[in-house]
């Protein structure tokens, strides 16, 4: 039997009929020819809004141009995250666990306002925005947005911890040195 897999929220049932009322994933059990489906669920996590005390334009511009990374890279624990690769619009990395290259690449931006990212690889698809908006001198809101097909057996299990992180990456980002980023310095910890 040959083996069919997930495609566009759709997949092949062995009587050759598609599915698509709802996103499944298909996977075939080791020990027999059978298909096994997934039914996936699409999830929205918003994290809280926090502020930085930079512009939305500096913001913008350090956030908009990943190699920026190189910058905060000997903060990034060498244990959970290896094998990283910058460039402008992506970075790619390995994530202890996962086994896998995971990809985060920087597909549209509307200046001074919004960042959208496309995070990629076998296990995991999801789309990221960073949203900023500058409400006075010195102070920009952030709010960033995590949206991902995750199967629903794994949703009562990953949702509380999906939301913590996007919480934490939030005031991470709140408390980002922006206004440092334009010249060469290296980011210390603080």
């Amino acid at each position: 039997m040959e083996r069919k897999n997930y495609l566009n929220g759709r997949v092949i049932l062995p009587s050759g009929k598609w599915k698509s009322e709802k996103l499944y994933s298909s996977a075939y059990t080791p020990k027999s020819d059978k298909l096994s489906v997934i039914i996936m669920s699409e999830e929205k996590y918003e994290s809280k809004i926090t502020s930085s005390s930079s512009s939305a334009k500096v913001v913008y511009e350090s956030l908009g141009n990943l190699s920026n990374i190189e910058r905060v890279r000997h903060l990034i624990p060498e244990d959970k995250i290896s094998d990283i690769e910058i460039e402008e619009d992506a970075i790619r990395f390995k994530v202890d666990g996962l086994g896998q290259k995971v990809q985060v690449r920087l597909v549209d931006r509307k200046e001074n306002d919004t960042l959208k990212f496309l995070i990629d690889s076998a296990v995991v698809q999801a789309n990221l925005w960073i949203q900023m908006k500058q409400v006075k001198e010195g102070d920009t809101r952030l709010k960033l947005t995590l949206k991902s097909n995750i199967p629903t057996m794994f949703k009562m299990m990953l949702g509380r911890k999906v939301q913590d992180g996007i919480d934490q990456a939030a005031d991470m980002l709140a408390q980002m040195p922006f206004d440092k980023w334009s010249d060469d310095t290296k980011i210390e910890n603080s």
